[in-house]
């Protein structure tokens, strides 16, 4: 999972640089990239990275949002971004990147009144199908903020799949509504890239089982049977 690229991105947790990207996709010839946003600095590097990728490539865009700025963050490096626009977007597509929603505004979805979750569900996949003329099947929760009621939002707006930013292999175990992440930035040494990118990373998942199951073992009556 990548927000932003940069020429230089040492400090930057959003940010990853054009020659680290570059490495990785090489390093990793299987692996899926997505891109959170759609901030039009993506295009840094050229059509080479695109190229490469292919539809191994997933850009997740605030539909409201497309030609505009970032508005919705009050702290931090993203704040005021500027965003790709539809000619941008369509050209990204014809070299293989697969398109998805972020929602229409990149609101918290988890706060939100049953119109507007509906809203910024439905909406969002409605503009972008009308853009760029093909079925848009994925979403990406804003902030990674979901609950069961968002994901329901989501399966009744037609999505097939959504993407958390949880890195866990634990996190939503044959359920594609609860898809698993890695995120790569500029704050990873070359040691933690590489394990991000040789599955090697995964093996913290040890650590985490002990933990998963006593969730699971403390989870009121209730909760059992209940999917998503």
């Amino acid at each position: 999972m990548l927000h932003s690229i940069g020429s230089s991105c040492e400090n930057s947790k959003w940010c990853i640089a054009c020659g680290g990207l570059k490495r990785a996709i090489v390093k990793n010839k299987t692996g899926h990239f997505t891109f959170d946003d759609g901030y039009m600095n993506i295009l840094g590097c050229g059509e080479e990275i695109f190229s490469l990728l292919g539809e191994r490539a997933a850009i997740f865009l605030v539909a409201g949002k497309v030609g505009s700025l970032n508005d919705w963050d009050t702290t931090g490096e993203l704040i005021g971004k500027p965003l790709l626009d539809w000619g941008q977007i369509r050209e990204l597509k014809k070299l293989g990147v697969r398109i998805g929603s972020h929602s229409l505004s990149h609101a918290d979805l988890t706060k939100l009144g049953d119109r507007e979750l509906e809203r910024e569900t439905r909406e969002s996949k409605k503009i972008l199908e009308e853009k760029i003329g093909e079925p848009v099947e994925g979403f990406s929760y804003p902030y990674g903020y979901f609950n069961e009621r968002v994901i329901d939002a989501v399966k009744d707006a037609g999505y097939r799949w959504a993407m958390t930013t949880s890195d866990s292999i634990w996190e939503g175990w044959g359920n594609p509504y609860r898809l698993r992440r890695i995120n790569i930035s500029g704050l990873d040494p070359d040691w933690l890239l590489r394990a991000k990118l040789s599955g090697f990373y995964d093996i913290k998942a040890v650590w985490e089982l002990p933990a998963l199951a006593w969730d699971k073992l403390t989870l009121p009556l209730w909760a059992f049977g209940k999917t998503g």
